[in-house]
């Protein structure tokens, strides 16, 4: 079994036998497998697609109000692209509302697109669909995941792209989370 004991001002878990698994040194856990990063962004904003176009989505803010605060240094964004804090194997899980703005939109695609080459190039990684009719007040919901090996920070990056075949809304809203991207880091690469 696992013991807990402090040694120079640090926490240290072993395994019982005295071989040390991972230690916290006042700021993050150094070795083992500790969830030390998760963070959340949305979508602060209504975007409006244009129909038939690949769209790259970038008015997103980090959710930071009283229900939510990040876990160790946060994945930073700008201009649509998040760049992971760290290394390591990421849960990431994107959901996207869509709103009909008055359309009957049969596809609204909502993709993870991951790039390797610091932005060079970039390849779907995840994707899911929905639909929307033109009813007052449609709206539609599709959510996808991906697990991604971050093994370079510098040129392992994702942003969120949708295509839609009408021009429709993608939700987004300031004070609530309706199209959201989660990253949850699981453990070391």
């Amino acid at each position: 079994g696992l013991d807990i004991r402090t040694s120079s001002n640090n926490i240290v878990l072993s395994d019982g036998d005295g071989n040390v698994r991972a230690y916290h040194n006042g700021t993050s856990w150094v070795g083992g497998n500790f969830i030390s990063d998760v963070d959340v962004y949305r979508m602060s904003t209504n975007e409006t697609t244009v129909a038939l176009t690949a769209e790259v989505l970038d008015d997103w803010e980090r959710c930071e109000e009283g229900t939510f605060s990040k876990i160790g240094d946060g994945v930073s964004h700008s201009a649509g692209v998040f760049t992971f804090p760290r290394t390591g194997i990421y849960l990431v899980t994107l959901n996207g509302m869509f709103d009909s703005n008055g359309a009957t939109s049969l596809y609204n695609g909502i993709y993870i697109q991951i790039t390797t080459d610091g932005g060079s190039s970039w390849e779907d990684h995840a994707f899911n669909t929905d639909q929307v009719d033109n009813s007052a007040n449609a709206r539609g919901n599709a959510t996808t995941h991906g697990i991604l090996d971050i093994t370079d920070t510098a040129n392992r990056k994702v942003r969120v792209r949708v295509f839609t075949n009408q021009s429709i809304k993608v939700y987004g809203d300031t004070n609530s989370n309706s199209t959201t991207i989660s990253f949850i880091r699981l453990g070391d690469t």
